[in-house]
């Protein structure tokens, strides 16, 4: 079998994995604490400046600007809208939807599909999280990949 079919196959488990935990979270969507915007750091693939602002109910957009070190270095960009709920307050689970840019000589458009963990600090306004995205490039080819790491930010 060829690394490319594998990869797919990978992939393929990779997102049923994703669709089932986003089912299961949905009807679990509660009200969410946390209010305003976060900014900070996020270390990993990529690693950069990471923003979010909350909606309410749970919801949120979650911003990163970054260098992203595959393919000889590139410029990163993503937005994620992501569905926030508590598994023991004041750590919540998260999954979402959004797209990235990956800007270089041959630049790359595609969506992604973050979950993770999101731990709240009680004395500081501050959280900690841990993310991972399989993600799906569509221009200028379609190709799998795998974002994610881990970052803080405070809140203003």
């Amino acid at each position: 079998m060829s690394y490319c079919m594998t990869k797919a196959k990978n992939m393929k488990g990779v997102t049923i994995v994703i669709v089932a935990a986003l089912l299961l979270l949905a009807p679990s969507i509660g009200a969410q604490e946390r209010s305003g915007v976060g900014l900070g750091i996020m270390l990993g693939q990529p690693s950069g400046i990471s923003a979010i602002t909350w909606l309410g109910g749970g919801n949120a957009v979650d911003l990163v600007a970054a260098w992203a070190f595959t393919g000889g270095g590139s410029f990163y960009l993503h937005a994620d809208y992501q569905f926030h709920t508590y598994v023991d307050r004041p750590m919540s689970a998260f999954a979402g939807v959004g797209g990235f840019v990956v800007l270089r000589d041959d630049p790359t458009i595609g969506f992604r599909i973050p979950v993770g963990v999101t731990f709240l600090l009680r004395e500081l306004p501050m959280d900690f999280f841990l993310e991972i995205a399989p993600a799906m490039s569509l221009l200028p080819s379609t190709d799998f990949d795998l974002f994610g790491g881990l970052g803080f930010r405070f809140y203003f």
